[in-house]
């Protein structure tokens, strides 16, 4: 809490914008509530406790300090898609909302994760290398993950294959199937799908690899963190002290 305050008094204009921010979420919150709207309350729930806190913890874990106009930027960029684009429905409005979030958050961290090289090179010590080789390998891990998958989906779709193996589900939510804007529907407990008059072999309904993917990926971040675990545990003792063989 001390950190956070002495951050605040010697960054006035990111301390006001963080404070409008979080007004207008809790508004949201309290406007959600009185909708009875439960995604939209938990959504700014998470908005408020957790992900505008993101570039604080960012500068406490990693000893570094970014730029205030980094930090407004990062403010407005966690409410654009959990509250702009799902609560007041940009992602329904604006058809390209979302791709263009993704875009800006490739660019965004990109431009971070470059700068973050930098801060830690200016410390020169080997705790900044290790730190710096850490983070350096499980991008590299999850970066590897990420191409592994783009490989399957082009395979999928231009030798149709099927590399991302479909799952059976049983329900399922989509704006699609709701009754206004922003509203999600659901259908639970498939038990028969027909699909241009044929009827699947099966019960449940068809998701064409999504889960599959996720599934990868998760299993990708997991192997990822424990590596660093069991480095940080058992194999760092054993670097040099300039870390010349990370």
């Amino acid at each position: 809490m001390k950190f956070l305050m002495e951050k605040f008094r010697s960054e006035r204009c990111v301390a006001v914008m963080f404070v409008i921010i979080q007004a207008f979420c809790l508004f949201t919150l309290v406007y959600s509530a009185i909708q009875n709207n439960v995604q939209s309350i938990l959504l700014c729930a998470v908005e408020i406790l957790v992900l505008l806190w993101l570039p604080w913890i960012f500068e406490r874990i990693f000893a570094i300090t970014l730029s205030n106009f980094l930090k407004i930027v990062l403010l407005i960029f966690c409410i654009a898609g959990p509250i702009l684009g799902a609560v007041y429905h940009l992602y329904q409005i604006i058809p390209f909302w979302d791709l263009l979030l993704h875009t800006l958050n490739g660019f965004l961290f990109a431009h971070i994760g470059l700068n973050l090289l930098y801060e830690f090179n200016k410390k020169k010590n080997y705790s900044s290398i290790y730190a710096v080789a850490l983070a350096s390998a499980f991008c590299f891990s999850m970066t590897i993950g990420v191409l592994w998958e783009f490989f399957e989906h082009g395979m999928d779709v231009f030798f149709k294959t099927d590399m991302q193996n479909d799952s059976i589900v049983y329900d399922i939510y989509s704006y699609y199937l709701g009754g206004g804007l922003g509203q999600t529907g659901s259908i639970n407990g498939i038990t028969e799908t027909i699909i241009n008059g044929t009827a699947l072999n099966f019960e449940g309904y068809l998701d064409i690899g999504l889960l599959d993917t996720m599934s990868d990926m998760l299993v990708n971040f997991i192997g990822a963190c424990v590596f660093l675990v069991v480095d940080i545990v058992f194999l760092r003792k054993r670097r040099t002290p300039l870390g010349s063989d990370i």
